[in-house]
């Protein structure tokens, strides 16, 4: 019985190792404000190096609209849009915004839980409808 479990504990540590990969590590490089079409640095696009975004706001152009009876609204749902891949991406209507005076500030734009949203090496990342600037934190990838 002894036998049996040495073989079985070298067995599975063999196993262990030979399947076992490196891991990897996410370091920090620098935040970015992205408003036209760029590219997220990967070793297969010349960069030398692969990265992963972090996409963690988004910076709209514009506030809320007035309807006829003067009160402020929010833009309607798809008023704003990111471009990944060529693929528009639409978020609805500001949250947590409020009025003093009629001027409004926000804190961020709903859209399903899509943010933060992490993007691989050679994704392409573009503002869109009233988007001015992308809040993109890059990590590379070690």
């Amino acid at each position: 019985m002894k036998k049996l479990t040495f073989f079985t504990m070298i067995f599975f540590s063999v196993g262990c190792l030979v399947n076992a990969q490196t891991p990897h590590t996410l370091q920090f490089s620098k935040a970015i404000l992205v408003s036209s079409q760029q590219q997220v640095p990967s070793v297969g696009n010349g960069d030398g190096y692969d990265a992963v975004w972090k996409v963690i706001a988004l910076l709209p152009t514009t506030g809320p609209i007035s309807n006829s009876t003067n009160y402020y609204t929010s833009p309607a749902v798809g008023s704003y849009s990111i471009t990944v891949n060529s693929n528009p991406i639409s978020f609805s209507e500001a949250q947590g915004y409020s009025s003093t005076n009629g001027n409004f500030s926000y804190t961020n734009l709903r859209g399903g839980g899509n943010l933060p949203m992490w993007l691989p090496g050679g994704t392409t990342l573009a503002a869109g409808n009233n988007i001015q600037y992308i809040s993109v934190l890059e990590f590379i990838v070690n």
